[in-house]
């Protein structure tokens, strides 16, 4: 049975800064991909994340893409 691999806050803050960097938005695939955790915890991670105000959901409940909030992981605030 397949574990994620162990990441500290500090560390997906910094490997989502580097993603958004290159790219506009992140979907749940390509975070696990990213940070190497599976489904479930990737999805657990997406969602502190959100309740944390770091990320924003601006697809839709069933097809979630996801984006820097301002002020996170590179994007500007007030902007």
């Amino acid at each position: 049975r397949p574990h994620s691999f162990p990441r500290t806050e500090t560390n997906i803050d910094e490997l989502l800064t580097k993603h958004f960097a290159k790219k506009q938005a992140i979907t749940r695939y390509e975070f696990q991909f990213l940070t190497g955790q599976v489904k479930s915890t990737a999805l657990r991670t997406i969602k502190k994340l959100v309740e944390a105000g770091k990320l924003q959901n601006i697809g839709s409940r069933r097809l979630p893409v996801y984006v820097p909030a301002p002020g996170h992981y590179g994007s500007v605030k007030g902007v």
